[in-house]
């Protein structure tokens, strides 16, 4: 067996993508399926700014909690990661000379079955490194297998379509109309002088009328101006129409990667339920996929990943207290259930609640 090597183009330098995407959104289309994606992004960004990072080694601490690199502060640099994580469904991070942790922003990638991947023509904002980096020299971070942006803008190029009826639509129906009347008996031979002139006082009354908020007009021999828009409710500016979509494509980017709508809109009062659903199935598979890459690229198995002001853990303190109190789970066992470090004597099981079987004439009753 050969090495198996496969060239590809990371998703930042993709041209079938870019190719998609310019095909799209061409030609000042309104691009409702990338306004949904962000929202989303920003959404699940935000919520890694609280990330806390521990570690025995101390320079791992500083590196990933304090100071990534000189222009960002740890809180920025999580950000940026993850949401470079979700709207590309990928994300490098590189290290340079002077050891600063570096998100990339266009690369190649050269990927090795046998070997380790290579990582060249690599781009942070507007500088190329003219150097390649390995595998090992890198954080490489992938969402899912596929990349879901592409499903997503393929099903949703319709919505695109109907939002940009809509801005259409509105534009026309809320369109100012006039004509102008003109009494002239210039021959052909002085047609061009009276378009002139006409441009003229038309380029005027369009200045007065788009420039100030009350426009006088002259009234002038030979023209006669005759405004034909009709006056419109507000229910008909077609805003209506347009939050609705909004909202629908929000909805179906939070539904693809497990975002609970009640999260994003904020229409439900107790969000506490729709909170657990978000930790669970949204930010843990990306602080684990994380933490596992760090474990593993700085050899440190002790790096810790976690949440400042975590709530979740107060959330489900009764069901926490069951276990515990049952003897059913460790204190250490809980706490690495919410990502916490674990404590001196927590491996020891607890019991505070007597449980035992009920005799009654001799039938076990459980």
């Amino acid at each position: 067996m050969g090495w198996f090597d496969f060239r590809r183009k990371g998703v930042a330098r993709d041209p079938v993508s870019d190719k998609l995407f310019e095909v799209i959104f061409s030609n000042e289309k309104r691009k409702m399926s990338e306004y949904g994606m962000q929202v989303v992004a920003n959404f699940i960004a935000r919520t890694f700014m609280t990330l806390k990072v521990e570690s025995d080694k101390k320079v791992n601490q500083k590196a990933l909690s304090i100071s990534p690199n000189p222009n960002q502060n740890a809180s920025e640099f999580w950000r940026d990661i993850v949401y470079k994580l979700v709207m590309e469904n990928e994300a490098l991070v590189i290290t340079n000379d002077t050891k600063s942790l570096l998100i990339a922003n266009d690369f190649t990638v050269d990927e090795f079955a046998n070997v380790e991947n290579v990582f060249s023509s690599v781009s942070v904002g507007n500088f190329t490194f003219q150097r390649s980096f390995i595998s090992s020299d890198v954080w490489h971070l992938k969402l899912n297998t596929d990349d879901w942006r592409k499903s997503f803008i393929k099903t949703n190029e319709e919505l695109d379509n109907i939002y940009n009826y809509v801005i259409n639509n509105v534009k026309m129906r809320n369109q100012f109309r006039a004509t102008v009347g003109i009494e002239s008996n210039a021959g052909l031979n002085n047609q061009t002088n009276v378009e002139g002139s006409l441009k003229k006082v038309l380029d005027k009354v369009k200045n007065s009328i788009t420039s100030d908020s009350i426009a006088i007009m002259p009234e002038l021999t030979g023209i006669k101006y005759d405004e034909k828009s009709q006056s419109y409710s507000a229910g008909g500016t077609g805003v209506d129409e347009i939050s609705r979509l909004k909202k629908l494509v929000i909805e179906d980017v939070a539904a693809m990667l497990g975002v609970p709508v009640a999260m994003i809109s904020g229409t439900q009062a107790d969000t506490s339920g729709v909170a657990d659903q978000y930790r669970e199935n949204v930010v843990m598979p990306i602080l684990i996929m994380i933490q596992r890459e760090l474990q593993m690229k700085f050899n440190d198995p002790s790096i810790l990943l976690s949440f400042e002001r975590d709530m979740s853990i107060v959330r489900n303190s009764e069901q926490i207290d069951k276990l515990i109190s049952s003897g059913y789970a460790t204190r250490n066992m809980i706490a690495d259930l919410f990502a916490m470090k674990p404590t001196e004597g927590g491996d020891e099981f607890i019991m505070t609640k007597n449980y035992e079987q009920a005799n009654k004439g001799g039938d076990v009753v459980d």
